[in-house]
């Protein structure tokens, strides 16, 4: 397709690992181009369209001043996240952060980490000089295992699969 590899790179500027996902899962489609995949990219071309008209939602509403700085700490921090560490470094409340985040972020806030997770170790796995165990610890996981059953649970394959398939379009 010749489609170059900074240009996923560049798909790291979209902020809600949502629709990175879903744009991931396009790609793939792309790349696979078999009998399924008009239907598959219609699908996921509404998808991307229902997520892009609820993060207008919640970008109209008014933050409060530390969901920017929330954000920036989700997506830029490589401290091991957890809610104290985020109460601290926001000076939030934990119980307000676990209570109001997922009204900002349009997912809880675990859920939101873990996304993120993924969404960073996207183009990672593009890159075949990256063991898996190395990306599963560059991105935040503690252990390989979980990575894979994390990742499994948005792509419905392991990383290991998924470099595969795309490898083999490349």
């Amino acid at each position: 397709m010749g489609i170059p590899l900074n240009l996923l790179e560049g798909s790291q500027l979209i902020e809600n690992p949502q629709l990175h996902f879903l744009f991931a899962k396009l790609y793939r489609e792309f790349l696979l181009s078999d009998n399924y995949s008009e239907v598959s990219v219609g699908v996921l071309l509404l998808q991307i369209c229902e997520t892009l008209s609820n993060v207008k939602e919640i970008n109209t509403q008014k933050n409060p001043k530390w969901i920017d700085g929330l954000k920036e700490l989700l997506h830029y921090d490589t401290a091991t996240l957890s809610l104290d560490y985020l109460s601290n470094e926001l000076k939030v409340h934990p119980v307000h952060i676990s209570r109001v985040a997922s009204k900002y972020l349009s997912m809880g806030l675990g859920e939101y980490i873990r996304q993120h997770k993924i969404k960073k170790a996207i183009p990672l796995l593009l890159d075949p000089s990256n063991s898996l165990t190395e990306i599963t610890y560059q991105v935040g996981f503690s252990d390989q295992s979980h990575f894979n059953r994390v990742f499994k649970s948005y792509f419905d394959m392991g990383p290991s699969s998924y470099r595969k398939s795309i490898k083999k379009f490349r």
